[in-house]
């Protein structure tokens, strides 16, 4: 699982990689030695944080592939309102203020959504005792004064109620592998992975924090260019016809290693389950 500096697809596929053997070869050990399936579970759970460690890095670096979209913000969050709640404590509360009309945020929703989960996270470790986490959203202007281009932004913002942070604590925040938290409880990269997000998207993460005022952070991203909507007549509808011819299924990849899980014999028995007795299995080098 060791990645060089230079992280890339091909060492999250090498990650998925190894999690697909390790779940397949505990399958085929399901009535052995409970000893060593808790040895397969513990080499699963450190690939998962292999890979969650690479996807940070690779947010951090802005080198993940985003599929920007416009995204209702006040939509998304409440759509993650149970996730959130069961992420806090008991004694934490969550509460949602988001204004009437605010336009739609040009970002990926999968990563926002990863970006929301980790500040809610680190707002929650910042209350220990318990206390309020505050999700609210707004129509910003960018300009000189933001650091951002001139135009339409919406700020994402996540306050909480904890003790806060000093100047010097909150001026080294963004650095990667910083962390307040204890050994074992956080990488450091959190807010990196989320300023990462917001910078790739053309907007910026803003943090303020005072000593016993808690901390607010703020994902600007731009606003997303409303398309009028044109009507278009629904085409007649055609009654489809079952499809009857068999299927084949092809997977090619340079590296053995991928290709020996994407071909399993527990996923080609599923597959060919699923699209009938014609899959065919071909290992071996492919020749023009």
């Amino acid at each position: 699982m060791g990645c060089s500096v230079n992280l890339d697809r091909n060492c999250r596929l090498d990650g998925l990689a190894v999690l697909s053997s390790l779940e397949l070869l505990r399958k085929r050990l399901s009535n052995a030695d409970p000893a060593v399936t808790r040895l397969i579970d513990n080499a699963k759970e450190g690939a998962q944080r292999g890979v969650a460690l690479t996807q940070r890095m690779l947010a951090f670096a802005r080198r993940q592939d985003l599929k920007p979209t416009a995204v209702d913000l006040p939509d998304l969050v409440r759509g993650m309102g149970e996730l959130l709640k069961k992420s806090v404590n008991p004694t934490v509360r969550i509460e949602m203020h988001f204004p009437l009309g605010l336009p739609k945020a040009n970002v990926d929703p999968n990563q926002l959504e990863l970006a929301l989960l980790n500040l809610v996270v680190n707002a929650r470790d910042a209350m220990s005792d318990g206390g309020t986490i505050t999700i609210a959203a707004l129509e910003e202007l960018g300009g000189a004064d933001t650091g951002l281009p001139a135009g339409r932004y919406v700020s994402l913002s996540i306050a909480d109620t904890g003790g806060g942070m000093d100047e010097q604590t909150l001026s080294r925040a963004h650095e990667p592998f910083f962390t307040t938290k204890g050994v074992g409880k956080g990488t450091g990269l959190g807010l990196s992975m989320v300023q990462g997000l917001a910078e790739q998207s053309s907007g910026r993460l803003v943090l303020k924090s005072r000593v016993g005022e808690g901390t607010v952070a703020e994902i600007w991203l731009p606003a997303a260019e409303e398309v009028p909507e044109v009507f278009k007549p629904k085409p007649a509808s055609r009654t489809a016809r079952p499809v009857t011819q068999s299927l084949s299924v092809l997977a090619v990849d340079d590296d053995s290693l991928i290709l020996e899980n994407t071909a399993a014999p527990q996923l080609t028995l599923w597959l060919a389950q699923a699209k009938g007795p014609h899959l065919r299995r071909r290992h071996g080098p492919l020749r023009s």
